[in-house]
């Protein structure tokens, strides 16, 4: 710790001199000695001491006390007057410079000691005690609330700038007046005056209004704070207060938004539900349009094509027999493109849904190529089958929908081969445990694809340019299907293709392995050995209104050895039922009179009452949206049968057994 530098102001030089003696012999730092206050105050900025002990008569122009004022001017140091005597008023005048300390000569070093550590501790608690209250003003300027603060009597020592505001009130006028007289608050609704604030310390107090000294009146919110000494008599009371009228507006204002914000999402919401309703129900009249579609196309489909293949069955030409051909393949045609848009509408809805069966990849190719060979035959194209001899196992899957994709990519390689050949390949690529990575490929040799076109032909509605719909034909929906088909089996397809020279379109499917025994059981549970023994000899009853779709029924089920009745309407089936034993009821759905799910719910009922056996009843129908089936089977009927089927009725008999 550095050693106190005392300044000596003594005009007498023995005097001077001892006093530097002792205090240096104390421990102190006389840095100088001035025998006038002239000198005095010429070097006290220049030395900085920590303390000026000084002779309050000294002789000269200046004594003591106007030394000491000027010291203090320039330099805040501490000023201990040496005095043997002197007069009242100069006395008086010394008490003006506030000294710390007086030292009556002669004086004992100790006395020496404690005066000037008096009052060197007390200049260091006024320094700091004034650092302390410049701290606490600047602060209590510069904070965004009101702040005003009283004695224990609740008079006014202290109004930050912010209170003089919104008071009204500046601090010269306000201190020493009574707080109340200064802040004057009623209550915001009573109108009733809020009094002694500065009684006891309170809780922040609201819905208050401050009425200024310009008569204004301010909406404000105060907390008021009691100051105690250790022993809690109260000092004085510190009052913090803002005005909350800018508050209340922005609260105002954030209330009027959230409420407009709600107002919107309410809004937003309601428009989302209307949407969503208008949404269903639009999907609603799509499956309705759909179902009405199907089943408008369906049933005069069925009796073309119905009477096509009875007309094949007949004694005909050579001329005529090709007109039936032709006839035959322009139906399937339209068959296949009514089929196209259904399944495009079923997959953009989400309700396609995926059979598991066990089956073997290769009867796949097999039945590809047996069913298009003779197209492929009629333009002279080679086509065959490259696959293993034998698989390791078989798969689990939807084989329906893996043949409708196979199908459909080699029936575009033979429209659009003219000359060569077309190839079905199936590779097992891998076989991870308990799966089998298929790969399926067709290759050809016909136009090939431009490559700018590779991507686009995948895509619902569009072909490789647009020659190809006014020389090939096709919706351009066929292979958009077969990746959203293989998208559902989590799948993949591609292609390879150069023009003129032919193209390469696979698609691979990962599928756990099934087991040949299950295959063959899965086989023989849907093997139909004798189409003909199992309706030979049966009485079939069959409710349909078109005249044309009766034949095409009647002359079917004759082919096959049936008895056949037809009725027009579900009223008339009922009757029939209601005198004959039948052993098969075909009913189709839409009739008039009385439709075909209504007639088999009566028909069940009275089945139920009477406790007569159960009839089968085969439901007929255009309609293959999905849903039609669960609904037949939910209503009574025993299977499902859609519109057209071909003249051989394999179909029948599957669902007939």
């Amino acid at each position: 710790m550095s050693k106190a530098r005392i300044m000596v102001v003594e005009d007498e030089g023995v005097v001077a001199l001892s006093l530097r003696k002792k205090l240096e012999g104390l421990g102190y730092e006389v840095p100088a000695i001035f025998a006038s206050g002239e000198e005095a105050v010429s070097q006290v900025a220049a030395i900085h001491p920590d303390m000026v002990l000084m002779d309050i008569m000294l002789a000269g122009e200046m004594d003591g006390v106007t030394t000491a004022a000027q010291i203090k001017s320039r330099h805040p140091v501490p000023v201990v007057y040496l005095t043997a005597y002197s007069d009242e008023k100069t006395l008086e005048r010394a008490k003006v410079t506030a000294p710390s300390g007086y030292l009556l000569k002669p004086f004992e070093g100790r006395e020496l000691r404690s005066t000037v550590e008096m009052a060197l501790f007390r200049h260091t608690m006024e320094r700091n005690l004034e650092e302390n209250r410049r701290w606490l003003e600047t602060t209590l300027r510069s904070i965004g609330e009101g702040v005003i603060t009283t004695d224990s009597r609740g008079l006014i020592t202290f109004m930050n700038p912010l209170a003089e505001t919104l008071a009204g009130w500046c601090q010269t006028d306000a201190v020493g007046r009574p707080l109340a007289e200064v802040f004057k608050v009623v209550d915001e609704k009573t109108r009733t005056p809020v009094e002694c604030l500065a009684d006891e310390a309170s809780d922040p107090m609201q819905g208050l209004l401050l009425l200024t000294r310009n008569g204004e009146e301010e909406p404000v919110e105060c907390n008021a704070a009691l100051i105690e000494d250790d022993q809690g008599k109260i000092l004085g009371i510190v009052l913090t207060f803002r005005n909350v009228a800018e508050r209340r507006r922005m609260e105002t204002e954030l209330r009027q938004h959230r409420d407009h914000l709600q107002d919107l999402v309410e809004a937003r919401t309601q428009a989302l539900q209307q949407a969503k309703e208008v949404a269903e129900a639009a999907n609603r009249e799509k499956s309705q349009f759909l179902a009405t579609m199907s089943h408008e196309i369906r049933t005069p489909l069925n009796g073309v094509l119905g009477m096509a293949e009875l007309l094949m069955d007949t004694e005909l030409t050579t001329q005529q027999q090709l007109h039936v051909q032709q006839l035959l393949q322009s139906g399937r045609s339209l068959l296949d493109i009514v089929n196209d848009i259904l399944d495009f509408s079923k997959i953009e809805a989400g309700k396609l849904e995926l059979s598991n069966v066990a089956f073997d990849p290769r009867e796949l190719v097999n039945e590809t190529i047996a069913l298009l060979s003779e197209r492929a035959c009629n333009k002279e194209l080679q086509l065959y089958a490259d696959m293993p001899d034998q698989l390791a196992s078989g798969c689990y899957g939807d084989p329906g929908r893996l043949r409708q994709v196979l199908v459909n990519l080699t029936g575009n390689a033979i429209k659009f081969t003219h000359h060569g050949q077309v190839t079905v390949r199936l590779r097992v690529v891998d076989q991870p445990p308990a799966r089998s990575q298929l790969q399926f490929e067709v290759i050809d040799t016909g136009i090939g694809i431009a490559p700018e076109a590779h991507g686009k032909i995948f895509t619902s509605f569009t072909q490789a340019d647009s020659t190809m719909a006014r020389c090939y034909g096709g919706t351009g929906l066929g292979l958009a299907i077969c990746r959203q088909l293989l998208k559902l089996m989590h799948g993949h397809i591609g292609v390879e293709s150069i023009p003129g020279a032919g193209s390469r379109f696979w698609f691979n499917v990962s599928l756990p392995i099934a087991l040949f025994n299950e295959i063959e059981d899965s086989a023989v549970s849907s093997t139909k050995t004798d189409e003909t023994a199992l309706f030979t000899g049966a009485h079939l009853l069959v409710a349909e209104d078109n005249p044309i779709n009766r034949e095409v029924v009647r002359a079917t089920l004759e082919q096959l050895g049936c008895r056949v009745d037809i009725v027009d309407n579900g009223l008339q089936a009922l009757t029939a039922l209601d005198h004959t034993d039948y052993d098969l009821v075909i009913m189709d759905c839409q009739m008039p009179e009385l439709d075909g799910f209504a007639a088999t719910a009566e028909l069940r009922h009275r089945e139920s009452v009477k406790g007569n056996s159960r009839v089968p009843v085969i439901a007929l129908t255009a309609n293959v949206v999905k849903g039609f089936r669960e609904e037949c089977l939910s209503i009574g009927m025993d299977d499902y049968l859609g519109k057209p089927f071909p003249a051989s009725s394999s179909s029948l008999c599957c669902s007939a057994g």
